[in-house]
This record gives structure tokens, C-alpha cells and sequence, in this order.
């Protein structure tokens, strides 16, 4: 896990490239996007620890849902994307319904539901 002063000596870093490039005659839209894209790579690293604590709703093998049973099958990873387009991975438990061909319902994940 990454601590807030790992961060924090981080953003000197960035604080002291981005002065070298203003002093280098970089003008400040390209320090500003510079200083945006250093801004959506720590939201996604931060985005990715909190899913990583991300408790599942559940832990039953068996649930049942709009009169369906479903049983857990996996553990599946699942590939998110960000609103800056930057994807991140959460692993979650995964269902199937116990009737699948004849009902033909798809399987869920109660943390997808969750998360929204």
C-alpha cells in the first residue's frame, strides 16, 4: 500500500521537474499538462487501492436473486475503466444460476452491483 508520504515526496519531485521545464522555456499549458497527467496517474493508483480494500457484499455460496439461485463459481477479475480512460483490474466473486440452460441468465457479481 502506498503511504501519503510516499506521496508527498512525490509531488516534490514533480513540484521540481516542472519548475526545470518552466525555467527551460516551456510554456504553461505544456507544464499544466504535464501536471494534469502526474494528477490522473495518482487518481488511479489511489482508485486502485481503495477497490483493492473493497469489501464483497457477500461471502455465500449460494444466493438467490429475482427468484433465481445462483451458486459461486470463481473468483474473476474484472477490467474497469476510469473516468480518464485508465483501466484498473478488481478481482470479485462471480455467480452462475444453477438452471443456466433453461433459464438463460447470464451470471453476475454482487460487487459489480455494488460498485455500480
Amino acid at each position: 500500500m502506498i503511504k501519503i508520504n510516499d506521496y508527498k515526496d512525490n509531488i516534490e519531485n514533480v513540484i521540481n521537474e516542472l519548475s526545470i521545464e518552466i525555467n527551460q522555456k516551456n510554456g504553461l499549458l505544456e507544464i499544466e499538462e504535464n501536471l494534469v497527467k502526474w494528477l490522473n496517474e495518482l487518481e488511479n493508483q489511489m482508485l486502485q487501492e481503495i477497490l483493492n480494500k473493497a469489501k464483497e457484499p457477500t461471502y455465500e455460496n449460494v444466493i438467490y436473486k429475482d427468484d433465481t439461485e445462483y451458486r459461486y463459481n470463481k473468483d474473476a477479475t474484472h477490467t474497469l475503466k476510469n473516468r480518464f480512460g485508465k483501466q484498473i483490474k478488481i478481482k470479485r466473486r462471480y455467480y452462475y444460476p444453477v438452471e443456466n440452460k433453461r433459464l438463460k441468465k447470464k451470471g453476475f457479481s454482487p460487487m459489480d452491483e455494488k460498485l455500480g
